[in-house]
């Protein structure tokens, strides 16, 4: 079977004559293919937009067409934007304020409940200092006095035993006295009082007060001052915000192609390189 040689209706690109062109520059007007896109946006001399490049004929009549269709799209685009700005203005930004709003009352909200447990605890350690300086206080009291009724105790000891001295050296004196006298009288009448003194002074035996003190209960002091919840941090989920009325979901973004789609296969007759196809031209719709 005979085979035909085929023109693909494809945009080449214009710096290397790639037939594999996916981009176009809308400020420079020029199509580009993949490997040179880099080389382009090199030239930081003047603005660029690279964007990809709609499947189009190179016929004035396609071009025409395809002119066409981008006024469309540019058009939707002006229509969506309008939608979108109006969506920011009214509704999202608005609510977005609000958030930050809420965000500063929260935080105020916070600052005023923290002080407030700061002057609870104040109060509270306040009071546990206080309960705990009356009992050091009064423990206090209760060692002075002891202290005072030993020390009474001692000095009556002391003074009944010097009073029992002193009697007994008087009367050591009084008999040595009537002994150098040889005085009848006096040695007559002598009562002795050696049985008295016999009875030895008792013995003061005095138990002294201690303080006696348990290891100090941590738990109990924090039950007794009391205790503080744990922070919780959480972040709750908003459904997502509906759309104002009429507005309509942005066109998506266009997903690139990796090879030229072609849109229809032309026979021309050329069959040898030397015959080789270079370009096609669109007359009319019936003729190329």
């Amino acid at each position: 079977m005979e085979s035909e040689s085929n023109a693909q209706d494809a945009i080449r690109c214009d710096l290397c004559e790639n037939p594999m062109t996916l981009m176009t520059c809308d400020f420079c007007h020029i199509n580009l293919c993949r490997d040179c896109v880099c080389e382009h946006l090199s030239d930081e001399s003047k603005e660029h937009r690279v964007v990809p490049l709609r499947n189009r004929c190179v016929s004035g009549e396609h071009q025409e067409r395809n002119s066409i269709d981008n006024v469309e799209v540019f058009t939707t685009k002006q229509e969506t934007m309008k939608r979108d700005l109006q969506e920011l203005e009214g509704f999202i930004y608005p609510e977005y304020q609000k958030a930050a709003s809420n965000i500063i009352v929260q935080k105020n909200s916070a600052k005023k409940h923290t002080q407030k447990m700061i002057t609870a605890l104040t109060k509270q350690g306040e009071a546990l200092q206080k309960e705990i300086d009356t009992t050091i206080e009064k423990l206090l009291s209760e060692i002075n006095e002891m202290d005072a009724q030993c020390l009474v105790a001692i000095e009556n000891h002391n003074g009944a035993i010097n009073k029992t001295i002193t009697e007994i050296k008087q009367s050591i004196t009084d008999i040595k006295k009537m002994l150098d006298s040889d005085d009848f009288d006096s040695i007559s009448v002598y009562q002795s009082r050696n049985e008295e003194y016999r009875n030895l002074p008792l013995t003061l035996n005095i138990t002294l007060p201690t303080f006696t003190f348990p290891d100090i209960n941590k738990e109990l002091i924090n039950k007794q001052i009391g205790y503080i919840s744990k922070l919780a941090i959480t972040t709750e989920n908003h459904d997502c915000l509906s759309k104002t009325p009429g507005a309509m979901p942005s066109t998506p973004p266009r997903s690139l192609i990796e090879e030229p789609l072609a849109i229809t296969f032309i026979k021309t007759g050329c069959r040898t390189f030397s015959n080789r196809l270079l370009s096609v031209a669109c007359l009319n719709d019936d003729e190329i």
